[in-house]
C-alpha cells in the first residue's frame, strides 16, 4: 500500500535507510503517521538520515527505534530490519533489564552520557558476541522542555579492540620468549627511544633495565664505537630500513664485550612505522680469535722478513 512519506521534508535522503524508513507504514506502529510527529522529532530524523556516523533513534517511553546507514551494520543479520519501528526492549532484550535500561531512562531524566569502548554482548549473528562501541546518549527534548526521546550516536570499535587485544597478547608472548633467550633483545619505537630490554641485557651490564631505556645504553657503548655505531642506528629510523652494526659494550665486571646488532624495521598493520625489535649476539670470542690470527700472521710475515 504506497504512503506519502516521501513528501516528508524530514524523511528525504538518506540511502538505504531513508528507503526503508519511507516505505514503512508508520500508522501501525506507536509514533503514528509522520505527519503527527512532533517537531522536535522530524528535526532529529532530518539529521540523523543526512549524517554520515551511525546515529540512532530511541522515541517515547516505549523507545521506538529509527537509525540511518552508519547505525545499521551494528544490528547485524538478525536484528535488521525488523528493528525498525518497534522498541528497544524487545530488539536488545539480550542486554536491556541488566546494562542499557538504566542509560536509557536516565537520559529520558535529561541526563546526557558518553561510554567509551562500552562492551555489550549482543545476539546480532545468530550467536552472543562481544561487542564495543564509543556511545553519546543525549536526551531529545520538546518545545515544553521535556524529553521526548534518546539520540544515539555511536561509532563501533570492536575490530580496534580485537586488534589491540591481540597486540597485547603477542607483546606478551614475545615478551616471555625474549625473557627465556640468550641472545640480547631490545625494542624501540619510532621516535628512536628504546622501550624494552630482555634479561640478557641486565644479565651483561648488570644494570637494571630503567636504566637502559631510552638512550641510557649508550652510556655503555665503548667511547671508539659510539658515534659510528649510534649513526648507523639513526640512519636506520630516518630510512626506515634494517640494520647491522658491530660495538663494544660496557658489561657488569668493567670488561668491553663486542656484540653485532641486527635491527629489522616494524610497521603497524595499517602500514605506519613502529621502530625495531633489534637483536645482539656476544662476538668477542670471534673477535680475539680472529685478533691472535692476525697476530700470528704478522709475527710469521716479520719472521720471512727477518
Amino acid at each position: 500500500m504506497s504512503n506519502n512519506n516521501s513528501e516528508y521534508y524530514f524523511l528525504r535522503g538518506g540511502g538505504q535507510m531513508g528507503a526503508l524508513i519511507r516505505a514503512k507504514d508508520w500508522s501501525k506502529t506507536a509514533l503514528g503517521d509522520p505527519a503527527e510527529w512532533s517537531q522536535s522529532l522530524r528535526t532529529m530524523v532530518a539529521v540523523m538520515l543526512d549524517n554520515p556516523f551511525g546515529m540512532y533513534i530511541a522515541w517515547g517511553k516505549e523507545y521506538i527505534q529509527l537509525y540511518n546507514d552508519g547505525y545499521r551494520p551494528i544490528l547485524g543479520a538478525t536484528k535488521h530490519p525488523q528493528a525498525l519501528g518497534i522498541s528497544t526492549r524487545e530488539t536488545f532484550s539480550e542486554i536491556w533489564d541488566n546494562i542499557i535500561a538504566s542509560m536509557f531512562d536516565g537520559v529520558m531524566e535529561g541526563k546526557a552520557v558518553g561510554y567509551p569502548d562500552l562492551m555489550l554482548p549482543l545476539n546480532r549473528n545468530g550467536f552472543v558476541e562481544e561487542c564495543y562501541f564509543d556511545f553519546a546518549f543525549s536526551p531529545i527534548r520538546l518545545d515544553d522542555g521535556t524529553v521526548g526521546g534518546v539520540l544515539v550516536t555511536v561509532i563501533e570499535t570492536t575490530d580496534k579492540k580485537k586488534a589491540n587485544t591481540q597486540l597485547k597478547e603477542s607483546e606478551e608472548r614475545f615478551r616471555t620468549m625474549a625473557e627465556a633467550s640468550d641472545i640480547l633483545i631490545a625494542v624501540s619505537d619510532e621516535t628512536s627511544d628504546a622501550t624494552y630490554f630482555n634479561k640478557a641485557w641486565v644479565n651483561l651490564t648488570g644494570r637494571p633495565m630503567d636504566d637502559l631505556l631510552k638512550f641510557g645504553w649508550v652510556d655503555l657503548v665503548h667511547p671508539d664505537d659510539k658515534e659510528i655505531f649510534v649513526n648507523i642506528y639513526l640512519d636506520a629510523f630516518k630510512n626506515k630500513v634494517p640494520f647491522t652494526g658491530e660495538f663494544r659494550v660496557l658489561d657488569k665486571n668493567g670488561e668491553y664485550r663486542w656484540l653485532l646488532a641486527q635491527g629489522p624495521p616494524l610497521f603497524r598493520p595499517g602500514g605506519s612505522f613502529a621502530g625495531y625489535v633489534s637483536s645482539c649476539i656476544d662476538i668477542t670470542d670471534q673477535k680475539n680469535a680472529t685478533h691472535k690470527a692476525e697476530e700470528s700472521e704478522l709475527l710469521f710475515r716479520l719472521a720471512l722478513a727477518g
